[in-house]
């Protein structure tokens, strides 16, 4: 997934609910929406730019 932070986990759940936290960003994503087995690359595209969108924070 090389959309995906480096530093991120991801829960995934059934049908693609996906809960994912990105440290570095200060970021949390959870979906609870439901895409087909055969789509999850297409979930994971998405995932990766909704990430994309967040600025990695300074600490």
């Amino acid at each position: 997934m090389p959309t995906i932070p480096a530093d991120a986990f991801i829960a995934s759940g059934h049908r693609g609910q996906v809960i994912a936290m990105v440290p570095s960003k200060d970021l949390v994503v959870v979906r609870f929406g439901r895409t087909s087995y055969d789509r999850y690359d297409t979930l994971y595209d998405w995932l990766g730019k909704v990430m994309a969108v967040f600025p990695y924070v300074s600490r």
